[in-house]
């Protein structure tokens, strides 16, 4: 690498001389077809006239170059077509065939083609060499990190003659009129110069109905290129957008004076308009935000297989991503752009510029590098300027700015009158149309906002990964912010909470809780995407509290326009809580599917789009008192480590070393035992650094609440963080529950939604987050929470460790067992016996329906157990019953509960007025209980829903 720096260096400092290129000018991908309905599905890798040359390259190293040799056996057709060889390579490259060099190409990783022709052996085995260079004069263009050799596999274009050489689909949409406006310039080659051909041209709508023929004679005289230019516009089009992707398929064939087909060739296009206009950047006339990642995969042995793009788009659009820029590795293979036409992504095309620079030198500046830069631009603009996806075309990541790039910005402006050009590195200078500042903090950009600028901003992912903690302030300023419209804030691929956070942040919906009360809520349901309505989403409600996962869930009819939005209201439901229990409706919103969708896979993750919490307000109920809590009350708490009372300890202190100064012990009734504690923690030495004064409270309900009060001394500077550590003694957990973010995470503030959890303890590693609650052991095990504080745990082992997310001076942690019927010494040890064959079978829980808003009947029905007879005489009755086996029983729960032998025995149909969840065993003695049947009944707490709009929003 030194020795490559090195000799750039010295490159830079000579007298330069562009090299010329012996290669076809840039044409866009015209390979011919076959069948015309592979234009449809763009299948030209399919066609006769496509050959790739796959297979096996002999490769040999050279101190300057890497060779790839094969050979290539050259048919006696092949006289009657152009042979174009396509090659891709990092810096640049060299073509020989039988030793005689075809041409030379140095822009990297764009398809260079080669007219091979007159170099070919006719119906004999041909030696076909490709010469990778390593240090050619294109290298003073790249990025360092450019790999030499070929990227993917060469391929052979067959061209008639006379032929189509090139097509340029320039498409227009007003979104006022819906007029679609359509103009192809179509270059017809002819080396015999004389003839007359007609270019007929057809247009095929998305649902595949022809929607227009046209045509023009074109006539060849001196000239061995003519054009064609055909133009027309339609009302009522279907406008493309990264939205609703539509695309129409466009078949160009070329007639002889004949009428006969010589050739035909193909494009899928989208009716759009892309302008920058009051200082937005528009499409089809409005301004949209850009929810963007950086993409440039480069892989050893190549780029990304097809497969692998393919499944990467699909990934960005399920993670609401909605743009992506072609960074670093740019160029991307041509199937990568047609992916985003058809699934919908925004693209701003890089152009391979990266050039070098020095303290003593700076490519960008040297007037004798300006044709290298304006060749690559055109290349650029040549082959893929037919794609939809591409609204906008970038100069590279470079700050370096002179005469070369103000060249290149020129050029690409005179080739494309309607993308926009960007240019990190111009700053506020007229090298550029949108402004795009790498990624800053938000006070700098908020700064950069407040300078006068017409253009709109495009935020570029930074260098720095610690900037990506700064996202979320950054978003708030998008949506403050008018001619802010989003950017690329990462680099693909994206994992994990990274995923996460993005996608959330990138939702196409914004829900707001505007007001509530005791009885009622208020929210506010936003349409973040700029044109698609809401109702290719799904919006679905659960209440729900942190002990009970769903309450009554259902759908809102909620139809808003992009951009709008519309208020719901909802009704609470008059719930009793029991201590610690907190009351909470989820909103979900998933993608509906279907064929226009075809990213969205099978699974629930797919089709999830984002959600949102709201805290709601309830009335909380006292608990139930352990019947046995009286001998537990005789115990000490502090010596006995089965009522599991916490210890505490500081982190970054780990040494400090708790002396007991003083114990109190005192029984308000029966119920309650407390006993008070001071502590002071000191320093190995005894140096005094922390007073603590602890409560310890017991009730008959099975609850152990900690009160800590901290008292640093003048020596600790700043606020203690305390860490509390819970034994959860014999057995350990084999589960544990919690209720806060799934999953390891460090910006909380921007993603993740809080929910409710549970996975076996062995697989949970990591600290968990902004959690409220947590459960170690099996379903009774020990339950903990630091009340009013959120805190993260972790759990290793026997041992729970909860600590506070923001330093506090008062703690407070409630402990209990979630059985009624146990005691807390026992609430970790629980076990399960177990129970030998011959169960009994389940019963049976029926209703006409599972969601009511009327008073509905329940039955409860078991093979088991035999119907009601009519009453006999008592005599004969008992003497009946005496001699008649022991029966079995029915017995019920309402509030979710597994039913035990003390549950309601069912004797006959009972209604239900409230949302419940029965669950129902069958019972009888000297057998084993059935297995419990569960159903759960929703009563639909939502009364009434309305919606307002914007005062301009249109009523048609």
């Amino acid at each position: 690498m030194r020795r490559f720096v090195a000799w750039l260096l010295t490159l830079v400092a000579l007298p330069f001389v562009v090299v010329a290129q012996s290669v076809e000018a840039p044409r866009a991908n015209v390979a011919a077809y076959d069948d015309d309905a592979a234009v449809e599905r763009l299948a030209y890798r399919d066609s006769p006239y496509y050959m790739e040359l796959t297979g096996s390259w002999k490769q040999r190293r050279t101190d300057s170059s890497l060779i790839y040799t094969r050979q290539l056996d050259a048919e006696r057709v092949w006289k009657d077509y152009l042979v174009f060889l396509n090659v891709r390579c990092g810096r640049a490259c060299r073509v020989y065939i039988n030793s005689k060099e075809v041409g030379y190409a140095d822009d990297s990783r764009h398809w260079n083609e080669f007219l091979l022709n007159k170099h070919l052996k006719y119906g004999k085995p041909n030696t076909l060499a490709i010469e990778a260079l390593k240090r050619p004069q294109g290298a003073l263009l790249e990025d360092s990190a450019i790999a030499v050799g070929l990227n993917g596999e060469p391929y052979i274009l067959f061209k008639t003659d006379p032929g189509l050489s090139d097509i340029v689909v320039f498409t227009d949409y007003d979104a006022f009129t819906t007029t679609g406006t359509l103009s192809i310039d179509a270059s017809i080659f002819n080396s015999h110069r004389r003839g007359r051909y007609y270019v007929e041209v057809e247009v095929w709508t998305p649902q595949g109905r022809q929607l227009d023929r046209m045509g023009r004679w074109v006539v060849f005289d001196k000239n061995s290129e003519e054009h064609a230019d055909i133009s027309r516009s339609w009302n009522g089009v279907e406008p493309w957008s990264a939205e609703s992707p539509s695309l129409y398929s466009v078949v160009v064939r070329l007639r002889n004076e004949n009428m006969e087909e010589e050739e035909t060739i193909g494009a899928r296009v989208g009716f759009r308009r892309v302008e920058i206009k009051e200082g937005q950047l528009l499409v089809n006339g409005k301004a949209i935000t850009v929810k963007g990642v950086d993409y440039g995969i480069e892989h050893t042995e190549g780029y990304a297989s097809r497969e692998q793009m393919r499944q990467d788009v699909m990934a960005m659009k399920r993670a609401n991503i909605n743009a992506v820029r072609t960074a670093r590795f740019s160029p991307m293979d041509p199937y990568f752009y047609e992916l985003c036409d058809s699934y919908g992504l925004y693209v701003v095309a890089d152009a391979n510029l990266m050039p070098a620079s020095s303290q003593r030198h700076a490519v960008a500046t040297d007037k004798d590098f300006v044709p290298l830069f304006e060749r690559r631009v055109e290349n650029l603009y040549g082959k893929y300027k037919n794609h939809t996806s591409i609204i906008a075309w970038c100069l590279g990541s470079t700050r370096d700015n002179g005469v070369c790039m103000a060249a290149a910005y020129r050029r690409l402006k005179a080739l494309d009158k309607q993308r926009p050009v960007v240019f990190p590195g111009a700053d506020f200078s007229d090298v550029t149309d949108i402004v795009a500042p790498a990624m800053p903090s938000a006070l700098a950009m908020r700064q950069t906002l407040a300078k006068n600028s017409e253009r709109p901003f495009l935020l570029l992912p930074s260098a720095d990964a610690a900037s990506f903690a700064d996202l979320g302030d950054l978003w708030n300023l998008v949506a403050s912010n008018l001619q802010l419209q989003g950017g690329f804030f990462s680099a693909w691929p994206l994992t994990g909470v990274m995923l996460s956070e993005l996608k959330s942040l990138y939702s196409p919906f914004e829900i707001t809780l505007s007001k509530v009360t005791q009885d009622e809520g208020e929210f506010i349901v936003r349409n973040c995407n700029d044109f698609t309505s809401f109702g290719t989403l799904l919006l679905e409600y659960t209440i729900y509290t942190n002990l009970r996962p769903n309450i009554v869930a259902g759908d809102l009819p909620v139809a808003v326009g992009g951009g709008e939005s519309d208020k719901v209201r909802m009704r609470i439901p008059d719930l009793d809580l029991q201590a610690g229990e907190e009351l909470f409706v989820r909103f979900d919103v998933s993608r509906r599917g279907g064929s226009r969708q075809p990213w969205i896979g099978n699974s629930k993750a797919d089709h999830a789009v984002g959600s949102a919490v709201f805290k709601l307000p309830a009335r909380s109920a006292g608990r139930q008192m352990l019947d046995t809590v009286g001998a537990v009350l005789d115990s000490a708490v502090l010596a006995d480590t089965s009522l599991l009372a916490p210890t505490l300890s500081f982190d970054g202190h780990a040494d400090w070393q708790a002396r007991t100064l003083a114990v109190a012990r005192r029984q308000p009734d029966i119920r309650t035992l407390c006993v008070d504690a001071m502590l002071q923690y000191c320093t190995p030495t005894g140096v005094p650094m922390c007073d603590v004064r602890l409560s310890y409270t017991l009730y008959g309900t099975g609850d152990l609440v900690a009160d800590y009060s901290l008292a640093p001394t003048d020596r600790v500077r700043g606020e203690l963080m305390p860490v509390l550590t819970v034994e959860t003694g014999r057995g350990g957990a084999d589960t544990l529950r919690w209720f806060g973010d799934e999953s390891q995470t460090f910006m909380r503030r921007v993603g993740t939604i809080v929910g409710l959890f549970e996975k076996p303890a062995a697989a949970v590693s990591g600290t968990r987050s902004h959690v409220r609650w947590c459960a170690v052991g099996n379903d009774s095990g020990l339950f903990c929470q630091l009340v009013d504080t959120l805190c993260t745990f972790s759990f290793v082992g026997t041992t729970l460790r909860l600590s506070p997310l923001a330093p506090t001076r008062h703690l407070r942690l409630r402990l209990s067992s979630f059985g009624a019927d146990r005691q807390p010494s026992d609430c970790h040890a629980v076990s399960c016996p177990h129970v030998a064959s011959g169960i009994l079978e389940p019963p049976t829980i029926t209703a006409s329906v599972a969601r009511f808003s009327q008073p509905l009947t329940v039955t409860i029905t078991s093979p088991d157990v035999q119907p009601a007879t009519p009453a006999a005489k008592p005599k004969a009755a008992r003497r009946a019953k005496a001699m008649e086996p022991v029966q079995a029983t029915i017995r019920y729960t309402l509030d979710g509960t597994e039913p035990t032998e003390a549950s309601t025995v069912y004797t006959s149909p009972f209604t239900l007025a409230t949302t419940a969840v029965v669950k129902a065993r069958t019972f009888k003695p000297g057998t084993p209980p059935s297995f419990t049947a569960t159903r759960r009944f929703n009563y639909d707490y939502i009364v009434r829903t309305s919606f307002s709009r914007k005062a301009s929003t249109p009523t048609t």
